[in-house]
């Protein structure tokens, strides 16, 4: 169960994560990456809860590593279609 930033860095090492939505940017990083499935509302937190949402992550570990990896590609590619390019410092 993690925070925002540590979800952001599970996402970042292709580690699948449950996330707690405690303020609306937790929903949208997890929108981004059409992961919402992984979200535990804060006024919703209990250790039913968080026992279902890990239990039920467990058994597709595999397949959501490489959901969460492709996810993260895209995301990435979209990005950097949208950045401009970054310049080099001497």
């Amino acid at each position: 169960m993690l925070k925002l930033h540590a979800g952001i860095l599970a996402a970042a090492a292709n580690v699948p994560f449950v996330s707690l939505e405690y303020r609306p940017k937790c929903r949208d990083f997890a929108a981004s990456l059409d992961w919402e499935d992984s979200l535990i509302r804060t006024d919703q937190l209990g250790k039913d809860a968080l026992i279902d949402r890990i239990s039920a992550l467990i058994p597709q570990l595999d397949k959501k590593r490489s959901d969460l990896c492709v996810r993260m590609c895209l995301l990435m590619n979209r990005f950097e279609s949208q950045a401009p390019p970054a310049e080099r410092v001497a």
